[in-house]
């Protein structure tokens, strides 16, 4: 109710369509096999979403988080001022077997 009164100051109307159990419920009806066509994923539910979204927001391709987020940027820094040139695999390991700044075994 917050976030929808703060939106409605701006004239926007906030949506979540997809918590909507009447559109889970369409969506999980919907055969495996009919949910990717020509490569798009999600194809039934980008089709439903561009009747009221702009088409390059409803067929925008989703980005895995760790891309989308730009954390594999900041551990690629990371990892670069920490010697491991090219090699982001091998900071995590490091990181892993209990490397780190504070050289704590963990």
């Amino acid at each position: 109710a917050r976030d929808q009164a703060v939106a409605g100051l701006f004239g926007v109307r906030l949506s979540f369509p997809y918590l909507d159990m009447r559109v889970l419920r369409a969506a999980d009806a919907v055969p495996v096999q009919d949910m990717i066509r020509s490569g798009v994923r999600k194809h039934p539910l980008r089709l439903a979403a561009s009747l009221d979204l702009a088409e390059d927001i409803a067929w925008y391709e989703k980005k895995a988080m760790q891309y989308g987020s730009g954390i594999w940027k900041v551990i690629g820094h990371l990892a670069r001022e920490r010697g491991f040139k090219r090699a982001v695999q091998g900071y995590m390991n490091y990181l892993q077997e209990g490397g780190g700044e504070d050289g704590i075994q963990r």
